[in-house]
């Protein structure tokens, strides 16, 4: 708990001195040409947002209108369909243009967050898993969170048999439990997934709740695209698609692609990896994607998008809940994610006894104040 508090407090600390500095405004400067894609996934009540066991990517509404009314004074919100005449080089991008994307197909994507964006002019794409759609699920990823964190014996079953392991007693030991087997899950075929998860619904835990957890009807759905929202896949059950064999992936890829544009009678050109890390991006799994129709799809790497991006590794920017307003500036600036990947670096180096490190900037970044 304590190393928790501190890393917070570090991370708070890097983010107001990157604000008084002017890291922030040198970083949008040099990036100005590129393209601000933010993830986000579930926006909820704020007393909903202070639950500890809440779905960890869920934001507070008052934060988000906060976060929403910030883009707007520093980006130009631009919709995904301009998208397609930017990468031909039909259109410039205006600088500092920045789209608003949702995944998974939260129902408060309709009832939190279009509201907002709606009364600020801002547009957004909504990724969703469409096996979700209109079904009382919660997201795997979740679940497997959840139900390590009610967990109600003394004993928790490892995945990939593994054997077992105490769970502990104390509230932030055993999220942080939660947290580490959730993301050791996906690293699981899709197989070992599914027998893990078998293994842990035969325990009983507590009801989720339906204000965090509840996914879109297609009705919803539909709704949200009458409303001027674009509609994109992500895929049918959110598999790690690195994890699948080739038929799966063609299916995940091809049947919600099909699901979509026959529910809402419009063309699906977009696409959102779930995870959407380096892991979870190969070079045969973009083809794939090609081949299915899509036009764009997007990663989670924490970088700005360029015109000569492969329109299918489109980056995004995540936004998790509960930080600050400086931590979000630093992150839409781009200071996070270059700060992000120089420790990365640093780590990697002293790990492998290299010693050595190197940091680029994109190279049509110009325009930093000297």
């Amino acid at each position: 708990m304590a190393r928790t508090y501190l890393r917070g407090l570090v991370k708070e600390s890097v983010a107001s001195a990157a604000l008084y500095l002017g890291a922030n405004m040198a970083f949008r400067a040099c990036l100005h040409r590129r393209l601000l894609i933010l993830c986000y996934h579930g926006v909820v009540e704020d007393a909903q947002a202070q639950n500890p066991v809440k779905n960890r990517n869920a934001i507070g509404i008052t934060e988000f209108k906060r976060q929403m009314i910030e883009l707007k004074r520093l980006f130009v919100p631009i919709r995904a369909s301009d998208l397609r005449d930017w990468q031909k080089g039909n259109a410039l991008m205006p600088n500092n243009a920045a789209l608003v994307t949702f995944d998974d197909g939260y129902r408060n994507n309709l009832t939190r967050a279009a509201p907002v964006l709606r009364s600020l002019g801002i547009p957004a794409l909504i990724n969703i898993s469409v096996g979700y759609i209109g079904q009382q699920r919660i997201l795997w990823p979740d679940e497997i969170y959840r139900r390590v964190a009610f967990w109600p014996h003394r004993f928790i079953p490892l995945p990939a048999g593994r054997g077992q392991k105490p769970i502990p007693v104390a509230l932030s030991e055993r999220l942080a439990l939660a947290g580490h087997l959730r993301e050791s899950c996906k690293r699981l075929s899709q197989e070992q997934l599914t027998c893990y998860l078998t293994e842990l619904r035969e325990a009983k835990i507590p009801e989720c709740n339906n204000e965090v957890f509840g996914f879109l009807s297609w009705e919803e759905v539909r709704t949200l695209k009458q409303m001027g929202f674009e509609i994109g896949s992500h895929t049918v059950n959110h598999p790690i698609l690195t994890k699948l064999r080739w038929e799966e992936l063609d299916r995940e890829l091809t049947n919600s692609k099909r699901s979509i544009e026959d529910q809402t009678e419009c063309e699906c050109s977009y696409f959102a990896y779930p995870n959407g890390g380096p892991d979870d991006v190969l070079p045969e799994v973009v083809e794939r994607i090609r081949s299915a129709g899509y036009s764009f799809a997007f990663t989670v790497m924490n970088r700005r998008a360029s015109a000569d991006d492969d329109p299918l590794l489109l980056d995004r920017v995540y936004i998790p809940g509960g930080i600050s307003m400086a931590d979000f500036r630093s992150r839409i600036s781009g200071f996070h994610g270059v700060l992000k990947r120089v420790v990365g670096s640093l780590r990697q180096s002293v790990l492998t006894g290299t010693g050595r490190m190197r940091l680029s900037l994109p190279d049509d970044a110009t325009g930093v104040p000297q």
